[in-house]
């Protein structure tokens, strides 16, 4: 939800995996935490669980502030369903990512708990720039970067040209459809 109404969202043609970023300009602030929801954690959570949420949150907002690119992008989350997993669906929404952002002028920066995670961005063109455990927990955690593949051009934009999908905000539970997605159209995907 927060990168619905403060970030880029990209989706797989039948929306089933999704990337969100938030792009340089960028500063969470706790007005729009709490409008995506944030106050809803610890109920649906769990108070302990919750805690322990924000303390990793915490610690790797300040690596990603000492970290991060100044001008990159920050790939929140990429999801998948399992269904599709390691067909494709991954490294599809990876290449919308660094392809918006590239054109952009962008690096891009993440940071995930999973090894088999920093494989498959590595294989994309991410570097690791810190690694190591996460005090409050012990979870592993790798911080990962990729510098822009070119600089920002200010070129002609043809029909063709692929733009991320920037969904409206979202509506309110009672205006929405039965089944259709929360965040709006897919984004169009060609290959």
């Amino acid at each position: 939800r927060y990168c619905a109404a403060h970030g880029v969202i990209f989706t797989t043609g039948k929306l089933d995996g999704v990337a969100a970023c938030l792009t340089a300009d960028h500063r969470f602030t706790r007005r729009g935490l709490i409008a995506a929801g944030l106050l809803l954690g610890p109920v649906r959570m769990g108070p302990t669980a919750f805690r322990r949420l924000m303390r990793n949150d915490a610690f790797l907002a300040e690596i990603r502030r000492r970290c991060a690119p100044p001008s990159a992008w920050y790939l929140w989350m990429v999801g998948v369903d399992p269904a599709v997993q390691r067909r494709g669906a991954g490294s599809h929404l990876i290449r919308q990512v660094l392809a918006a952002a590239d054109a952009e002028g962008a690096g891009c920066y993440l940071d995930t708990h999973r090894i088999d995670n920093v494989r498959f961005y590595e294989a994309r063109g991410f570097e690791i720039v810190a690694e190591g455990r996460v005090p409050a927990s012990g979870l592993p955690y790798w911080a990962m970067a990729r510098r822009a593949a070119r600089p920002r051009a200010r070129a002609r934009r043809g029909p063709d040209d692929r733009r991320p999908f920037r969904p409206a905000a979202p509506r309110p539970a009672h205006e929405r459809r039965r089944g259709a997605p929360r965040v709006g159209a897919p984004h169009p995907v060609r290959d």
